[in-house]
């Protein structure tokens, strides 16, 4: 397994690489959004000036710098926070992936698993190890959990008079999902009969385990836009004009196998 430091000497150098094997924009960006890839996470260091130059040499290709947030991780948010901060100072859009802060409703807790019509507890395996993917609708009671997990960083910027402008997750295999052997487990639990009288109809289902999925959208949308959205934002930061809050929340869409 490689080492946090080894971790972070190949983010860096793959941003070297993506700054070396591109070219600045012929055009300015004007107000068209930046782009936000996956390598560009992390610049693989904490050293300010550093980040700075990387920063600028990367919005000169019209890329972005995305910081990861980790609830569970006091030095990585003092990064994200510090990179943010060298953002507004640049009038760069300060962006985030929240992927960590959505992780997981379904957290192995005996009270999110099935049950059987003899009361016994059961999870669904059929997702991988490590995803003990219980039932959709005995969850709640990790609503208020969840919405901390995002609304501490959120608060953190808001404190520190940071805007956020981009902000996504990639929150897949949680929570609600139709596929892989999720109906035929949920065709056991007594408790999903009780939620989808219409169980044996795949579409009954889908629909509503996509409704419970929404919700638990809405716990972390409701606490973004909340804390964080200006209304009367118009459009990102460029290099020549004050940055404008304008934020996007976006989830992944799960892929897995059809239903089994």
């Amino acid at each position: 397994m490689p080492t946090e430091v080894q971790k972070a000497s190949d983010a860096n150098a793959l941003i070297r690489d993506v700054i070396r094997t591109t070219v600045p924009l012929i055009a300015p960006r004007g107000d068209r959004l930046p782009l936000y890839i996956w390598p560009a996470r992390d610049l693989g260091t904490v050293d300010e000036s550093e980040n700075s130059m990387l920063m600028q040499q990367l919005d000169a290709r019209g890329i972005a710098v995305i910081a990861r947030w980790n609830p569970n991780d006091k030095a990585q948010m003092d990064q994200a926070l510090s990179l943010a901060r060298i953002q507004r100072q640049l009038n760069l859009p300060i962006a985030v992936d929240a992927t960590s802060c959505t992780y997981s409703f379904f957290n192995g807790d005996p009270r999110t698993a099935h049950i059987d019509t003899k009361g016994e507890a059961f999870f669904d395996d059929s997702f991988g190890a490590g995803h003990k993917m219980g039932c959709p609708f005995a969850i709640d009671f990790r609503l208020e959990k969840m919405r901390q997990r995002i609304q501490t960083p959120v608060r953190a910027y808001k404190e520190a008079g940071l805007d956020l402008h981009f902000i996504f997750a990639d929150w897949e295999i949680d929570g609600p999902i139709e596929w892989n052997g999720a109906w035929a487990h949920s065709k056991r639990c007594s408790r999903c009969r009780v939620h989808i009288p219409d169980i044996d109809d795949f579409s009954a289902f889908q629909a509503a385990l996509r409704r419970k999925r929404s919700q638990l959208h809405a716990v972390f949308v409701e606490v973004v836009t909340r804390h964080a959205w200006r209304p009367s934002a118009k459009a990102l930061p460029t290099a020549s004009t004050k940055p404008q809050p304008l934020l996007h929340f976006e989830f992944d869409s799960p892929r897995a196998n059809p239903p089994m």
